[in-house]
């Protein structure tokens, strides 16, 4: 890029080209508006350092929408949302979320991100290959290309057990088999390698999260700022996931209807009502069923609307034009029947056997 300029506009001009240069900057780091860019760690050969690539685009979810754009929010992570909208713009903060498998636990990592605008970065501590050097590297400023970013370490509980059983750091600070060491880890925590801002978000089980644990490893412990648990579902949030994702596919009901078909879902003697422990994927995986089984029984039409699609590549997304998005929609004179399938009781039961 060149640009023709006099000794009398030169520091004009100057300033003029920073400025655009800052704002494609902004423009091209800065993630679009309703998704989230999601990046992962590639390894094109074993003599190499590993790299972040761009991995997938995933919508932004919210307590409004409907379908699959809905997100259940639990009152036991308000305070992680809280301090990330606090301080993670200006210091790097530590969460560890905890709960049985198919709570939500990664589905809220994504949300967490959409809300504060954040590319994800997903890592996982089990690999042997990953040492303590390895992780400062990927965490340091010239390999995350941009200013802020949320990393998700999943399956945390892995590596809490590998240290627990002395193979990663042993007692009095020496290093035992390969792999990220407890020193090391907190080193990029709370270190001269720690990132300046963003999250780092530290996914798992809940016997992660007992006093034992946190005795047997303070230091790791101490650079936690928040720890939130996501339990199975109440009765409440039943209802609430039920009609918020039935009603992309049922437009139309009045909130008197929508409460006497919550109440035939979670009846008494049914396996919604508390008598067995309840997760989102649980719940969202039976729903999912039961609505392909009622389009195989014709009880609605599929009607594409127009709807725009993202893309992403290199450091950003980026708008790849509109598509045709064809959305079934469950016809008037069959909700009864709709319901009716989703209610039924033997073959939640089937279902939730299946399923475990």
């Amino acid at each position: 890029l060149s640009t023709r300029t006099s000794s009398e506009t030169a520091l004009t001009d100057k300033a003029l080209l920073t400025r655009w240069f800052e704002r494609c900057y902004r423009a091209y780091t800065e993630p679009l508006e309703g998704i989230v860019n999601v990046y992962a760690l590639q390894e094109s050969s074993t003599d190499w350092m590993p790299e972040w690539k761009f991995e997938r685009v995933k919508p932004c979810k919210t307590s409004s929408g409907t379908g699959q754009s809905f997100f259940l929010e639990r009152s036991s992570l308000n305070k992680v949302l809280a301090d990330a909208k606090l301080w993670s713009g200006s210091a790097l903060r530590v969460y560890m979320v905890t709960g049985p498998p198919g709570v939500g636990k990664s589905e809220f990592t994504i949300w967490l991100a959409g809300q504060l605008r954040l590319p994800v970065y997903r890592l996982c501590l089990s690999s042997g290959r990953l040492t303590d050097d390895r992780l400062a590297q990927l965490l340091s400023q010239s390999a995350i290309t941009h200013n802020s970013v949320l990393v998700q370490v999943d399956e945390f509980q892995g590596t809490v057990l590998r240290w627990l059983d002395g193979s990663g750091e042993l007692s009095g600070g020496a290093r035992g088999a390969s792999g990220v060491t407890p020193g090391g880890f907190c080193e990029c925590l709370q270190g001269s390698t720690a990132m300046g801002r963003g999250i780092v978000v530290l996914t798992g089980t809940s016997e992660i999260g007992t006093e034992q644990v946190k005795q047997r490893l303070p230091a790791v412990f101490r650079r936690i700022h928040c720890v939130g648990e996501l339990g199975w579902m109440s009765e409440q949030d039943v209802r609430c996931y039920f009609r918020q994702f039935l009603l992309r596919f049922v437009p139309g009901n009045s909130a008197e209807e929508w409460c006497q078909w919550e109440d035939a879902f979670l009846r008494k003697d049914g396996p919604w009502a508390g008598s067995r422990p309840i997760s989102v994927d649980m719940l969202k995986q039976f729903l999912m069923h039961q609505i392909t089984e009622s389009s195989c029984l014709g009880l609605g039409d599929f009607t594409s609307t127009a709807t725009g699609t993202a893309t992403a590549g290199g450091t950003r997304g980026g708008a790849a034009g509109s598509a045709r998005a064809a959305e079934f929609l469950v016809r008037a004179e069959k909700r009864k029947e709709f319901f009716a399938l989703i209610c039924d009781k033997e073959r939640a039961e089937d279902f939730l056997t299946s399923y475990a």
